[in-house]
């Protein structure tokens, strides 16, 4: 008698999809790359808006130290899903200081501006 056995492997989430699911509705990742300056070179990278999403990402679900990101991004299927090429060797200490900067250097209030205007039309606020 032979019998199939699928492998079942279970991950703990949280509310990793909440999240992930509201940065997208509010456009967070084109508002982001839209007012930064982009990489020089992207090869085997995710541009800034990409990076950041990530790194709210693992801030949420995980609250402590930028510790290990790499680690998490790699063992974390779900980020699969929403960005196919994401590998955890992207997220290196010195490529999230590269976003930070660039974010920094981009005047944060035209971006606060502008993720504010995205969140007033994705959730139909009354202003």
């Amino acid at each position: 008698m032979s019998t199939d056995i699928e492998k079942i492997y279970t991950e703990k989430i949280g509310v990793l999809p909440m999240v992930a699911e509201y940065l997208m509705k509010m456009n967070f990742i084109n508002a982001i790359d839209t007012i930064v300056e982009p990489l020089r070179s992207n090869t085997r990278r995710l541009s800034h808006g990409q990076t950041a999403f990530i790194v709210i990402l693992f801030l949420i679900c995980r609250p402590h130290c930028m510790y290990k990101v790499e680690q998490w991004v790699a063992d974390t299927s779900y980020l699969k899903l929403l960005i196919p090429e994401i590998k955890g060797e992207y997220f290196t200490n010195d490529r999230i200081t590269y976003t930070l900067k660039a974010i920094f250097n981009a005047k944060v209030k035209n971006l606060f501006s502008a993720q504010t205007i995205n969140v007033i039309k994705a959730f139909n606020l009354d202003v």
